[in-house]
């Protein structure tokens, strides 16, 4: 098959479902490959169906995520709707447990991670996917996960008005929730339900819900009524089994309240289990053993042994050890200085020093010690280009009598003032006594220059891995405007890479540094009222959920959370959950009262059938 649609060459069909083909296509212009999905063409004169399809498509164009197939167009020519959609070099997941069965746990976890990821994002622009199983993951020859096929945009509708339409809509019985089987209104929960049936099969390689008809794995899944997963493998933990039976939970209250708190959990399992694989290599390296994918499996590479080379003469010897003896004693005597976890390394350039490195990384060229000692160098002149540097990122101190945490960092990072960062740091607090002979760690401050295109979010990205962190480096640089950072200044970014370390040191600075004295709210509030005033309900509830857990909350911030969480509630027609925010409000402000113009009459009504009520 070769014809020519648009700017589109189709080359071959690649799938076909209830509603729609699937084409491989070469994208002229760019010279791309790219998948294309034609509507079928008994559809195309049913407009319901129609608006549903381009529905998906806009919907799907708004997510840019790595773990979420890409749409990159949408029209229609001649009476045929069509998208245009990355190309996924691959197979789905439905196919490959039926060739394999049930999958060893590292995979299986590592591809329902890479999807609670993708859905977190999702939730977060308030998409729900509707139709999570097997053959809506894709897994490329590269080891990439991807998450395609994604149905409803916004939960708007009752799910009974959507029954009417044609099954391809709908999503797959022995995945669906209980929730959506009987109708009702649904959220973000009901994709945790239908992951946790996806990651069940994965790990056991049946489904939990099992049957020939449909009605009778529908009246299953509405009793809840499966063998738990390590009665068929019991080399599942039960770690992960418990993960598994909280989304498999009838009662979406009681499974996982965001996305995010999914996510949390499977990294730490995730990192628990091994920290030194790289999934993406090992999920490729599986599936080319059991002959899913053909290439290459990646070896390790073994050097051979040299030849055995003739006796050294005696003096040279001597002069050997003694050189090892300086290179192995040196760093033992400073060890109780410092130390450094995984640090960075820099390939040294044309006529630079340790000294250049030390003001480059540092701000402080009396800091190359530090490089000297931790890189064994004897004589820094005798260094050539093309070494690898590596720049130490934390110090380690031995307590001495009369320290403190504010002379330490007034010695070690210039400012006094910076004590709290390092207790953040060591989490201990800024006045705690210390005891004499007990080492204390303090991270390195690295001077970074801004770069045009440059903001202090991608900077996080950059050194933490995350965006949120900005607001710990507004605070280290006594930052109050974002919008004041400009090409060339230098910020100062105390950091360590060591993965555990980093992760709670943020997060304990980011609990204290969050709520400043200019701030009027938690940051999740504002964004959950702003999700909230675009009309994105369940991205609010995520938002405002996740504002009740920040530290050091009030009355006057809990009021407006819990108005807002009753107002989305009840936008999203859940009455009794807006009721019961109501009446947690009611308690904080027994005088509180709405104003008409501000609301709709959903609202309204749950407000005022609470006050009948009482």
């Amino acid at each position: 098959m070769r014809k020519s649609l648009g700017n589109y060459q189709i080359l071959e069909e690649i799938g076909s479902g209830g509603m729609a083909v699937i084409y491989k296509a070469n994208q002229k212009s760019l010279g791309r490959l790219v998948a294309i999905k034609q509507l079928q063409s008994g559809f195309v004169t049913d407009s319901e169906v129609v608006k549903r399809f381009e529905r998906e498509a806009r919907a799907a164009a708004d997510l840019q995520h790595e773990n979420i197939v890409l749409i990159h167009d949408y029209w229609e020519k001649s009476g045929s709707y069509y998208i245009v959609m990355e190309y996924v070099d691959g197979i789905d997941l439905s196919r490959i447990i039926q060739r394999v069965g049930a999958l060893p746990v590292d995979i299986a976890l590592f591809i329902v991670l890479q999807i609670a990821k993708a859905l977190e994002y999702a939730h977060g622009k308030g998409v729900v996917h509707r139709d999570i199983k097997p053959g809506n993951i894709m897994i490329s020859r590269e080891g990439k996960v991807k998450l395609t096929d994604f149905g409803i945009a916004r939960v708007r509708s009752s799910v009974k008005e959507e029954l009417t339409l044609p099954g391809a809509f709908l999503g797959t019985p022995a995945y669906m929730s209980p929730e959506q089987i009987r109708g009702e209104s649904i959220d973000w929960r009901t994709d945790l339900f239908s992951l946790g049936v996806v990651f069940y099969e994965m790990l056991t390689g049946e489904r939990p819900f099992k049957g020939d008809e449909k009605s009778f794995v529908t009246e299953k899944i509405q009793k809840g009524r499966f063998i738990p997963p390590r009665e068929l493998n019991r080399k599942i933990p039960r770690s992960l089994q418990r993960v598994v039976l909280r989304c498999l939970n009838l009662r979406s209250t009681k499974r996982y309240q965001d996305t995010s708190g999914l996510r949390r959990r499977l990294e730490e399992l995730a990192e628990k289990k091994d920290k030194k694989v790289e999934y993406q290599e090992r999920l490729k390296n599986y599936f080319i053993d059991k002959g899913i994918f053909k290439g290459v499996r990646e070896k390790t590479v073994v050097k051979k042994a040299r030849p055995a080379k003739k006796p050294w003469p005696y003096w040279p010897r001597i002069l050997w050890v003694t050189k090892i003896a300086l290179l192995t004693l040196i760093p033992a005597f400073l060890s109780s200085h410092f130390q450094d976890s995984r640090p960075l390394i820099h390939r040294l350039k044309k006529r630079e020093t340790l000294a250049a490195l030390a003001q480059q990384y540092y701000g402080d060229y009396q800091k190359s010690i530090y490089l000297r000692t931790r890189n064994r160098v004897i004589d820094p002149k005798r260094l050539r280009p093309g070494k690898d540097i590596v720049i130490p990122l934390i110090t380690y101190h031995q307590i001495e009598i009369g320290d403190s945490l504010s002379k330490l960092a007034g010695k070690y990072l210039k400012d006094a003032q910076k004590a709290k960062f390092i207790a953040q740091f060591n989490a201990t607090g800024e006045y705690s006594p210390l005891k004499v002979g007990d080492r204390i760690r303090i991270p390195f401050e690295l001077q970074h220059k801004v770069k045009p295109g440059q903001t202090l979010a991608s900077i996080s990205k950059l050194y933490y891995g995350n965006t949120i962190s900005y607001q710990l480096l507004m605070n280290y640089n006594s930052i109050t405007d974002v919008q004041s950072l400009k090409v060339g200044d230098v910020l100062k970014v105390p950091i360590t890479t060591s993965k555990t370390t980093r992760r709670g040191w943020i997060q304990r600075a980011l609990d204290t540094l969050r709520r400043s004295p200019e701030e009027k709210y938690p940051r999740e509030l504002e964004e959950g009222v702003e999700f909230y005033h675009q009309g994105e309900y369940p991205g609010s509830i995520i938002k405002l959920r996740a504002s009740l857990r920040a530290r050091g909350l009030r009355v006057e911030d809990l009021v407006p959370i819990r108005k807002y969480l009753a107002f989305a509630y009840a936008q999203m027609g859940e009455q009794e959950a807006a009721a019961q925010q109501f009446l947690a409000l009611l308690e904080l402000q027994p005088d509180f009262r709405l104003v008409e113009a501000e609301v709709s009459p959903e609202i309204l009504e749950v407000f005022n059938n609470l006050e009948l009520k009482k």
